[in-house]
């Protein structure tokens, strides 16, 4: 399946679109920002360390991985204002394998887990518009302990975020020996039955017959849909990795579906799994996890690498929306009018934290209470807390139950006993 390019010359402008109504633009979370913040919450309760680093590189640390260059097209999208030949990366697992590099520089190979959402863009975008990639690494180990590990990992927080219906897929693309004895039986197979089959994929058969089974033509996989199963002709060592991690997702209980011919052009060598769902986006999986040991031989690592990479914005896209709501709801939420009443709601916020009570403010900026109520209503708080500037005058505050619309007046220094009272604490 061949990607659109852009002509060259041709420019891209990012252009702000002036909007005609006046709104109110608060500091509540959107559905993006509350996915985001449980996406990061869920993996660093796993062991994982979220790692930021530059979402750009120079163009020919791209040279070194042709693979990558063939996959997401020739069309970088390039960076002006430097005499460095820049570009926009359009996927950032070599990054994060450059970073551990450079963290075990002169040390002995550790094992790490990292993980990131940075974002991604590509010339061909239009409108240019970048996208984000959650990326999720077991560095230091390859092993089929390591890939249990990863999806096991990856179907929890999944999980966890609200996504119900999805299935793993699990393969394994197996060794050189292995890719090399069933590239012959699959070209038997298929000689003759070559008329089914596309340009693209007659052109793989003379160099690389595994791609076929990355081909996105109907017809090509239902000519291929009966030829022989790559697992069956895995050597022993690949045998038994593949076996460790199927024992091990037993134990774990994780569903899956042993699904023997399908392939992904970064995946090189070992276990390769997908996750799959029934709203993905042209029946595309969500996303590719396996292997990255290949690309870390290739960076002069020592050691290997585990991990699965997903579109974040795909992932947002197919969740319930009631699962679109934060991991650790907001109970409180505390306003201040003037800046008397907003040096009494600091000395209250920090108290009523302190007490073990979930909240969001909005203290700064003298905003009116139109503007506050409005911003209270995206964090979906119980109770509201109000002070103005008779109340901080008098050290009182009004709370206000979210649900009914009641609002009382308590003395301020009752209103944490008040508050654990109405939540039940």
């Amino acid at each position: 399946m061949k990607r659109k390019k852009i002509a060259t010359g041709e420019q891209q402008v990012l252009t702000a679109r002036p909007n005609s109504q006046p709104q109110i633009i608060t500091n509540a979370l959107s559905d993006s920002d509350v996915i985001l913040d449980n996406l990061v919450r869920f993996a660093g309760e796993f062991g994982y360390r979220q790692v930021v680093f530059p979402p750009i590189e120079e163009r020919k640390f791209f040279a070194q991985a042709p693979a990558v260059q063939k996959y997401y097209g020739d069309n970088f999208l390039g960076l002006s204002g430097s005499d460095k030949d820049l570009v926009f990366s359009p996927t950032h697992f070599l990054g994060a394998l450059k970073l551990y590099r450079e963290t075990i520089k002169g040390n002995d190979p550790r094992i790490a887990k990292w993980f990131y959402v940075l974002p991604v863009a590509a010339a061909q975008m239009n409108p240019l518009q970048p996208t984000h990639e959650f990326g999720i690494f077991i560095l230091g180990e390859h092993s089929g302990l390591a890939s249990a590990q990863m999806i096991n990992t990856v179907t929890d927080i999944y999980r966890r975020m609200g996504l119900v219906e999805f299935t793993v897929e699990i393969t394994s693309r197996g060794c050189g020996a292995c890719q090399k004895e069933y590239a012959d039986i699959l070209q038997d197979f298929a000689s003759g039955l070559r008329t089914g089959l596309c340009d693209d994929c007659e052109e793989n058969f003379k160099t690389n017959p595994l791609a076929v089974f990355d081909c996105a033509e109907g017809t090509c996989q239902e000519t291929l849909a009966n030829s022989p199963q790559f697992i069956d002709f895995l050597d022993e060592g690949c045998r038994n990795g593949l076996r460790s991690a199927l024992e091990t997702i037993d134990d774990l209980g994780i569903p899956y579906s042993l699904a023997s011919n399908f392939t992904h052009p970064l995946f090189k060598d070992d276990i390769l799994f997908r996750i799959v769902t029934p709203d993905s986006a042209d029946g595309k999986p969500l996303g590719y996890g396996g292997s990255y040991s290949h690309w870390a031989k290739m960076l002069g690592l020592p050691t290997g690498a585990i991990g699965f990479i997903s579109s974040f914005e795909e992932l947002a896209k197919i969740l319930p929306l009631e699962k679109r709501k934060p991991a650790h709801k907001v109970e409180v939420f505390l306003m201040a009018l003037g800046v008397q009443a907003a040096r009494k709601a600091m000395v209250m916020y920090r108290d009523l934290q302190g007490a073990g009570i979930k909240m969001a403010e909005s203290i700064l900026g003298c905003q009116g209470i139109r503007h506050q109520l409005k911003e209270a209503e995206g964090f979906h708080p119980e109770i509201a807390l109000i002070i103005g500037q008779k109340e901080a005058v008098d050290g009182t505050v009004i709370l206000r139950d979210v649900r009914s619309g009641m609002q009382e007046v308590f003395a301020g220094d009752r209103i944490i006993e008040e508050v654990k009272k109405r939540l039940g604490k």
